[in-house]
């Protein structure tokens, strides 16, 4: 049975591959880390340039449009992060 086509499939079988090889802690941290790594180099990214812009987010993170919307919605609703400006002139800055 392939799994190509469905990414749901594929995180099955990398899920099974560590759970069978002794390393579910392991999945996880790569996980949590990939998510808190991205979050600081976006923080990072507006504390020495002011702003980001999604599309520089998706360069920065490797992510694609769906994912670093998602991102950037996380932080807003954090409370990290705010919206500034509409469509593709949307930037975002630290909420001070």
């Amino acid at each position: 049975m392939s799994n190509i086509g469905n990414p749901g499939g594929f995180i099955e079988v990398v899920t099974s591959i560590y759970r069978n090889t002794g390393q579910k802690a392991e999945y996880i941290r790569q996980i949590g880390f990939s998510e808190l790594q991205n979050e600081s180099m976006i923080l990072s990214y507006i504390g020495k340039h002011g702003k980001v812009k999604r599309s520089e987010v998706m360069s920065l993170c490797h992510l694609d449009a769906q994912q670093a919307y998602r991102m950037m919605k996380k932080l807003i609703g954090e409370g990290k992060l705010v919206k500034n400006g509409k469509k593709r002139h949307a930037f975002y800055t630290r909420n001070a």
